[in-house]
């Protein structure tokens, strides 16, 4: 990541698109799988408070680029389980 303000506009607009593409989802799905939806949004928000938290607080162990491009890659990689997760509860 450039710089911390970019990496935090990156985990803002990532789950901004996440949670905008489940709430186009529940427009034409089940009230069961509905509730699934709304289980993801509230992960979503859980992990955008979590990786914000993780910016602003970094590690002081860590060389700061080896930190900030962990925190990017943990953001990559749950954001994909999300996904995952949402492509499954609309197929149920």
């Amino acid at each position: 990541m450039a710089s911390i303000r970019s990496l935090k506009k990156s985990i803002n607009n990532s789950l901004a698109l996440f949670i905008d593409d489940c709430y186009e989802k529940m427009s034409s799905v089940t009230p069961e799988q509905a509730k699934i939806i709304d289980k993801l949004i509230e992960d979503a928000i859980q992990l955008f408070d979590s990786l914000i938290a993780s910016v602003n607080t970094p590690n002081s162990e860590m060389a700061n680029s080896v930190y900030y491009k962990s925190v990017g890659d943990q953001l990559d990689q749950e954001l994909g389980a999300l996904y995952k997760a949402l492509d499954e509860a609309e197929s149920k």
